[in-house]
């Protein structure tokens, strides 16, 4: 914009100079040099001058004065954005250093549900919870939790956002399963399998594993990203929610959690 203006002004300012230019040089080939000198007196000091360019003064008037307008505007819009900023980087720096405090609670609801479907596993009776076994209500929803984590969202980017949005995914995913078991208490025919049992296991450590993905990230500020969820992440996760027995080999070689590879979230596999 300035350098629009300036160039706008400095064409005017040539073509008012290139005119009276083109007057002087006429009238000193018709008169002599003191008449028109004379007349040069006269014109300036009668302020003819501003009638003989009004127009082109009142142009160069209103570019200054658009000029100012748009650098006002300008600075107004530019204050805004930093003022934005600044409000989303202290956001973004209050909701990491609470990150460690719901993360810890996410790490004991993932417990939680170990604890539950541990108690369903050794129940089960020819690979089937039999109908008689009471199935109480899942673990309660770190709702704090969640919430600073939806803070947190709303102010980071790139692979951080989507780590903790994978990680709200992964506990929706989850929170659904397990309410497939008390499903079969609203009619006949609904059965629940050692084999799911055991696969809910595997959510709860899933998201174990990928809270404890997030710690450095609350707790360092000079980790930049999220690191990614591994197979053995998994597994690392079912040994610090104490499962060592049968049940841990049995996870480790149905699900590959030996791997280091990636893990992928159960919806991104339905996705595909």
């Amino acid at each position: 914009m300035k350098k629009l203006v300036a160039g706008v002004v400095g064409f005017a300012v040539t073509l008012l100079l290139l005119a009276a230019g083109r007057e002087i040089f006429f009238a000193f080939m018709a008169s002599s040099a003191q008449d028109v000198f004379a007349s040069i007196f006269v014109w300036l000091g009668r302020f003819r001058w501003l009638h003989d360019f009004q127009t082109l003064i009142a142009a160069m008037v209103a570019l200054l004065g658009a000029w100012w307008a748009a650098s006002a505007v300008h600075s107004q819009i530019r204050h805004a954005d930093m003022a934005e900023l600044a409000r989303r980087m202290d956001k973004a720096a209050a909701g990491r250093a609470v990150l460690p405090l719901a993360l810890s609670e996410i790490s004991d609801y993932a417990e939680a549900c170990t604890r539950q479907l541990r108690s369903l596993i050794e129940q089960t009776t020819n690979e089937v919870l039999p109908a008689t076994v009471e199935v109480g209500q899942a673990p309660d929803l770190p709702v704090g939790a969640i919430q600073s984590f939806l803070n947190l969202i709303e102010v980071i980017e790139g692979k951080n956002r989507q780590a903790l949005s994978t990680l709200m995914g992964t506990i929706q995913i989850q929170r659904s399963r397990l309410r497939s078991i008390r499903d079969r208490e609203r009619g006949d025919g609904h059965i629940i399998l050692r084999l799911n049992l055991e696969r809910y296991v595997v959510d709860a450590a899933e998201i174990y594993a990928q809270a404890a993905a997030l710690y450095d990230f609350g707790r360092k500020t000079d980790s930049a990203s999220v690191r990614p969820v591994k197979h053995s992440d998994i597994a690392a996760a079912l040994h610090n929610m104490r499962i060592f027995d049968d049940l841990y080999d049995t996870l480790v070689e149905r699900y590959g959690l030996a791997s280091p590879e990636v893990w992928i979230p159960p919806f991104a596999e339905r996705a595909d």
